[in-house]
Formats: C-alpha cells, structure tokens, sequence
C-alpha cells in the first residue's frame, strides 16, 4: 500500500476555466515538494472546465451536479485518498 498523500488539496470548481489552469499549476511550487493528491470538484460547468482537468493526469476529477460550495467540499475530502491534512482551495 503506498503512503497517504501529506496533504489532500480539495478545489471546488464551477465556470472558472479561465483561471482553473493557473491555479493548478501552482500547487506544486506552493507545497514545497511535499507529496500532494490534488482534486477538483467541477460543479457542473459549462465552460469547458472539466475537460481541462480531466485533462490532466496528477488531477483527479469529480464530476458534479452543482451542489454548492460545501458540498462540493464535502464530495472531494470523500473521494480522496486519507491524508493528515485537507486544504481547501477556493478558485
């Protein structure tokens, strides 16, 4: 079995394909090498912001009805695999 991650990093995500890419190619620079399971909640978008995630392979996609927010929160920390720190990001 391999490790936890040491951070599981939930985004919410809903119509913001404009700024989704950016915010995700920060994230390895911001957690300093430390090993990060990185995933996005897409809301129901329409915006092509899906695609763009489910595009990349270090980001796990849940596809969603728009739930809201917390929801959406909720829906990432379960899909993920168990970690000692949850951070939440809100693009």
């Amino acid at each position: 079995m391999d490790d936890p991650p040491a951070v599981v990093i939930v985004v919410v995500a809903y119509q913001n394909a404009d700024v989704i890419a950016d915010l995700l190619e920060s994230i390895p620079s911001a957690v300093r090498g430390l090993r990060a399971h990185v995933v996005v909640v897409d809301n129901g978008s329409t915006d092509g912001t899906a695609d763009l995630v489910a595009a990349r392979a270090d980001v796990q996609l849940v596809r969603s009805s728009s739930r809201g927010f917390s929801e959406g929160i909720n829906l990432g920390v379960a899909s993920a695999p168990r970690s000692p720190t949850v951070l939440v990001l809100n693009a």
